[in-house]
């Protein structure tokens, strides 16, 4: 139906033919070559014949402006992490005996000073090892002959402290420890 407007107050209802309307096909015409020629050098070149481009995996990561930003980003990221791993020091932390034990040195008056923290890891719920500790300390480039034996004690606390000296000075040392069956060794450089 279709609605035709004589007044402002009536309105006149027409049927509409609905075969003539299917006949009626409206026709459209478009030239592609008319439009591609008024269009710019870059829209043009895109409906050119371009050649076939063998496969590669570098080109397609790097064939458009976006990709290349994000492979490049991810090669710079990459060797930021390398370059920090390289520079970072090793970490002085180690467990033994579900405890997470800290070692630090520091040389004075021709002597090695060894501080050792030990502190219990929250989330680790198994047992903390109380018990005698075997430790020894060696220089890093030296004999094992020049080796310091000491014993301390773990006790059930969370946080303890153990101080003691090597009658050697030395720039890097190996410290080796022991809590029953389980050992770990550290190379700490003194200060």
């Amino acid at each position: 139906m279709r609605e035709i407007k004589k007044n402002e107050n009536i309105v006149e209802t027409l049927p509409i033919d609905e075969k003539a309307a299917r006949t009626e096909e409206l026709h459209f015409y478009y030239s592609r070559e008319r439009r591609l020629a008024k269009a710019p050098p870059e829209v043009r070149a895109l409906y050119e014949q371009q050649p076939r481009h063998r496969f590669g995996l570098f080109r397609s990561l790097t064939d458009s402006k976006p990709k290349a930003l994000l492979f490049t980003t991810i090669v710079v990221m990459c060797l930021m992490i390398l370059f920090m791993t390289y520079l970072m020091p090793e970490s002085r932390q180690k467990t033994l005996g579900n405890a997470a034990l800290e070692i630090s040195a520091l040389r004075y008056g021709g002597a090695t000073f060894i501080v050792i923290k030990k502190t219990i890891i929250p989330k680790n719920k198994a047992p903390v090892y109380a018990g005698i500790v075997d430790i020894s300390v060696y220089p890093e480039n030296e004999d094992v002959e020049r080796t310091a034996k000491r014993q301390i004690v773990f006790t059930g606390e969370d946080t303890e402290e153990f101080r003691f000296s090597v009658p050697f000075e030395s720039a890097a040392l190996k410290v080796f420890a022991q809590a029953g069956a389980d050992s770990a060794s550290w190379k700490v450089k003194t200060q």
